[in-house]
């Protein structure tokens, strides 16, 4: 009988009740592009409970039996009980009437530690800094206040203020070295096109490495059109161009070619991205008491599972270096896998050299091999990676480009 009962209540639960109920007790993952400090999650939104919990539907058939009172009050509480059973946080109005989280480390039980007042003001300016330089380029001042926005306790203070000064501000204002009649143009593209990612909020790191695989497009495709001109000269198609021609022109080319198709860039860092998933590596651990020798030890015992601070970076760091690998040690495999396969057997190969991170608790190893470039000249290849106070241990970068 008391089955019965629930049954006809349940049929007579509107659909409106539930989506009121679904409004209370919504659960929100962020979506990819979150730095891996807050756990490198997927990409989208989503929202479900899973199974309802047995110990529900009994209070819900206890109360259903109540009468109209007790059913309001179900209504409004269940979810508040079913989030207590299932572990989720229970949620409250902020001030500007949404809904927020009241989870570890954010209910005035336990508050987040206070931020130095010295860090916040750092972060006021670098936050001020990044708005005025993307607002003065024309793009969009509110997601560029997103992304310069920290979120505390995700991640720490310090590394978000690097990734700002460095990621986001540094490599806008570089743009690869861009020459100045294309520049502006290829700031404003670059950081347009990383502002269709999704989850870029508080996400800094994520903005540069975005911005950068941009840029490292337009490298590859200045470099084609240079090479362009060169045959077109030694064809006799047209006359020697002075350097100021040299200079300009391919890098104009290269602009050209991707304001001319946005779909092209993001289908590139899709496959990128998709190539880097494919290999499946897990990434890299260390306890940070581990000695320096014991943690060269470990990281080339799994060299075969490091990883980038994401996938998009791995996408950015294969794309604009993997011509710095010389053929001498590159496989017949694509660029991406080839990249990180000879990244993994320099650091098997490579000797080790230590530098310090100051007031940061992590260590950054660089592993070192001396070789000869594809023309015969000396060249050095070198994984720098960071270990970092939380154990995380990711490749930085890997490239011919860093001399010791």
């Amino acid at each position: 009988m008391a089955v019965a009962r629930i049954r006809v209540r349940m049929a007579q639960f509107r659909r409106s009740d539930w989506e009121a109920m679904s409004a209370v007790a919504s659960v929100n993952v962020l979506a990819d592009g979150v730095p891996i400090d807050c756990g490198g999650m997927a990409d989208g939104l989503a929202g479900c409970y899973g199974p309802v919990p047995a110990v529900g539907i009994v209070a819900f058939g206890v109360l259903s039996a109540v009468g109209l009172a007790a059913y309001t009050a179900f209504a409004m509480l269940f979810p508040q009980v079913l989030n207590a059973v299932m572990g989720i946080p229970a949620t409250k109005p902020d001030p500007d009437g949404k809904s927020v989280a009241d989870g570890p480390g954010t209910s005035d039980s336990h508050p987040l530690p206070a931020i130095d007042p010295a860090q916040q003001q750092r972060l006021n300016e670098l936050k001020a800094e990044f708005v005025e330089l993307v607002t003065n380029l024309g793009c969009d001042g509110g997601k560029a206040a997103a992304v310069a926005t920290y979120q505390q306790g995700c991640g720490s203070i310090d590394d978000f203020i690097r990734d700002m000064e460095e990621r986001a501000i540094g490599v806008v204002r570089k743009a690869r070295s861009a020459p100045e009649i294309v520049k502006a143009d290829l700031q404003k593209l670059g950081i347009d096109f990383a502002f269709r990612r999704q989850g870029l909020a508080g996400a800094p790191g994520e903005f540069g490495n975005v911005f950068e695989y941009y840029m490292s497009l337009w490298a590859d495709k200045r470099k084609a059109a240079l090479r362009k001109m060169e045959a077109d000269v030694a064809a006799g198609i047209r006359p020697q161009p002075t350097k100021k021609e040299l200079k300009a022109e391919p890098a104009r080319t290269a602009l050209a070619e991707l304001q001319g198709s946005t779909s092209a860039a993001e289908s590139a860092l899709y496959r990128d991205r998709a190539n880097v998933e494919a290999l499946n590596r897990a990434g890299v651990s260390a306890d940070p008491a581990l000695t320096d020798d014991q943690l060269v030890a470990h990281i080339r015992a799994q060299a075969g599972q490091l990883t980038f601070s994401s996938t998009t970076a791995a996408a950015y760091h294969a794309r604009a270096h993997y011509r710095e690998i010389p053929k001498s040690r590159r496989e017949a495999r694509a660029f991406v896998a080839n990249y990180l396969a000879a990244a993994e057997r320099v650091v098997k190969e490579g000797r080790a050299q230590f530098f310090p991170v100051p007031d940061s608790g992590a260590r950054k190893v660089w592993f070192i091999v001396d070789t000869t470039s594809d023309v015969g000249k000396p060249t050095t290849l070198t994984v720098i990676i960071r270990a970092c106070a939380d154990g995380r241990v990711v490749m930085a970068t890997f490239g011919n480009f860093l001399q010791n």
